[in-house]
């Protein structure tokens, strides 16, 4: 079995080719991890459903529009930033960026920025949040506020509401963001009205 782990990332933007299962060539995802012992990519497919693909299986895709957040910089205050992909320079090489907060634009290699899904930015920080479906049992229907988004690990840092600590851990706990929910129909409401 190879071990050569190939240049992609988690959160890159892929597109399944050479694939024998009818219907699936062109479909696209972002990668979620590499699975070592089976040599493959698990893609979360736009469909809603994982997938594990070899990696002679993907080709990256990266366009203007495409949502990203940006990482592994060594200014880190920059680090989960959000934004859009507003052009491609490649006599530097370097994704031009469009950032949510501050409407400021940045420039920056590939290997700084993760695709995001929707459905992974549909938060915002300091969104009240409820925890479910969680392996660690104890913090499931916990709730606490989101903090920051950790690019590199495609988390949201949420913390615990203060009565809400649970035993053999502090206050902050990081999430994937199909374990989360906001606690409030509100909240639910902005983030509707943006998507439109």
């Amino acid at each position: 079995m190879s071990t050569y782990k190939p240049s992609f990332q988690s959160g890159d933007r892929v597109t399944l080719h050479g694939v024998k299962v009818p219907g699936m060539n062109g479909l696209q995802g972002n990668l979620s991890h590499f699975l070592v012992d089976e040599d493959r990519w698990e893609v979360d497919m736009d469909e809603g459903y994982a997938l594990k693909v070899f990696a002679r299986n993907l080709s990256f895709e990266m366009k203007t529009g495409d949502r990203v957040a940006l990482h592994g910089l060594n200014s880190k205050q920059m680090n989960g930033r959000i934004g859009t992909v507003a052009n491609y320079f490649p006599e530097q090489s370097r994704w031009e960026v469009e950032l949510d907060e501050d409407e400021v634009t940045v420039k920056v290699l590939r290997k700084n920025l993760k695709h995001i899904h929707e459905r992974q930015i549909r938060f915002f920080e300091g969104d009240r949040v409820i925890l479910r479906n969680l392996k660690m049992k104890e913090l499931n229907g916990k709730t606490g506020n989101i903090t920051q988004y950790i690019a590199d690990e495609g988390r949201w840092e949420v913390e615990l509401d203060e009565d809400e600590e649970y035993e053999g851990g502090g206050d902050l706990v990081k999430v994937s963001p199909n374990k989360l929910e906001h606690e409030n129909y509100i909240t639910k409401m902005r983030y509707s009205s943006i998507l439109q």
